[in-house]
C-alpha cells in the first residue's frame, strides 16, 4: 500500500498536510521550501525523521511538538 503525501503550500511556504499523519515515518521536505509553518508536524506520532533542505530558512514554532517517536532531523546550517 502507497501513502500519498498531500502537502499544502503557499508560494515557498510548507503551510500543512492533508492525509493520515499517523502513517507516516519519514519525511524529505523538498528543495525550494525556505518556511515550515508553525506547528507543522505537531502530533505526528509515528515520524522517526525529517530531513530539511538547505533552502529552508525558518522553522515556525511547535514544528515537531508531540513527535514523541522522532529520532533524527537533519536542520541545515541555513536555518
Amino acid at each position: 500500500m502507497q501513502i500519498a503525501w498531500i502537502f499544502c503550500y503557499l508560494n515557498n511556504i510548507l503551510l500543512n498536510y492533508k492525509g493520515d499523519k499517523s502513517k507516516i515515518t519519514h519525511i524529505d521536505i523538498k528543495d525550494g521550501v525556505t518556511i515550515l509553518a508553525d506547528n507543522i508536524f505537531a502530533e505526528y506520532k509515528v515520524l522517526t525523521s525529517v530531513v530539511i533542505p538547505e533552502s529552508v530558512k525558518v522553522i515556525g514554532n511547535n514544528a515537531f511538538k508531540g513527535c514523541s517517536k522522532l529520532t533524527n532531523v537533519a536542520i541545515p546550517n541555513s536555518v
